[in-house]
């Protein structure tokens, strides 16, 4: 393996660690990887980690099931508070989703999939609180695109508008949009 020097440190290699503290923490990672291994068991493919912490106090949780007339692979479901105009997004797994410490409020609640959506169903959620809420899909003809039930409502804005000039946006462009992009 060919290294290239940086700067005038000797001992040091192209990431610019000293070599020893490049391969303690190779070896450090390969063991919790492997303890968490061997602790929790293997997992299957998309299955989610079990949950190690308590819940969030002052916020609630939504799960359930999602069924359809013909198979679909991880459905969107879309939790929007009405109120401060967040959308929470989860997928599904195997039929069932997840989504925990909301906000407590007003809610529009929809699954979307490709081919498929449900109905929008309304939800108050309050601090604590634990709901199930289960949907079944019919066929769509929309495109892909407007699947997203919140699509529809939403306005469009330039640039200047959704980003205003200022300390943020400078923050926001050298480090979330690099790997994000502007419309996430």
């Amino acid at each position: 393996m060919r290294r290239f020097k940086v700067g005038r440190s000797p001992g040091k290699d192209f990431i610019g660690l000293n070599r020893g503290l490049f391969v303690a923490i190779t070896i450090a990672s390969t063991v919790v990887t492997f303890s968490d291994e061997v602790l929790a068991g293997p997992r299957q493919a998309g299955e989610q980690p079990a949950a190690t912490g308590e819940p969030i106090p002052g916020r609630a949780n939504v799960s359930g099931s999602v069924e359809s007339p013909e198979p679909f692979k991880a459905a969107r479901v879309y939790l929007r508070d009405v109120e401060r105009q967040i959308l929470y997004m989860v997928y599904t797994a195997r039929g069932r989703y997840r989504a925990v410490a909301l906000l407590p409020g007003d809610y529009e609640v929809g699954v979307s999939a490709e081919g498929f959506e449900s109905s929008l169903r309304r939800l108050t959620l309050g601090a604590g609180d634990s709901h199930a809420l289960d949907f079944s899909l019919h066929p769509t003809t929309s495109p892909r695109e407007e699947l997203n039930p919140y699509a529809r409502q939403s306005k469009v804005q330039s640039y200047g508008e959704i980003y205003p000039p200022g300390p943020g946006l400078d923050i926001l462009e050298r480090t979330c949009m690099v790997c994000h992009g502007e419309e996430f």
